[in-house]
């Protein structure tokens, strides 16, 4: 697991924070994972925690996989305090 730094203001909140750019190169099997918040405000013992999610998803092969492993964390029956926003993107490879 590799967390991307620096962490800021999500995206598309109006500010005037400067955002840094950079590279990515990713081999074959690797998954990028977006999230908003509202996925630990609904389990909060995620807080923070990248580590905790990545042993979660890690051995899933596909991105539907990934986005259903981590969709199932929130209890059915929980009234979502907040949007529930997760992007997964899976490289198969060149």
């Amino acid at each position: 697991m590799r967390e991307l730094l620096p962490r800021g203001l999500p995206m598309g909140v109006n500010s005037r924070e400067n955002h840094e750019e950079g590279i990515l190169y990713f081999e074959k099997g690797d998954t990028l994972v977006i999230y908003s918040d509202g996925l630990i405000d609904a389990v909060p013992e995620l807080r923070i925690d990248n580590q905790k999610l990545a042993d979660r998803i890690g051995s899933e092969d596909s991105a539907r996989e990934v986005l259903d492993e981590l969709a199932a964390l929130v209890p059915e029956d929980l009234a979502i305090p907040d949007d529930i926003t997760i992007l997964v993107v899976r490289f198969r490879g060149a």
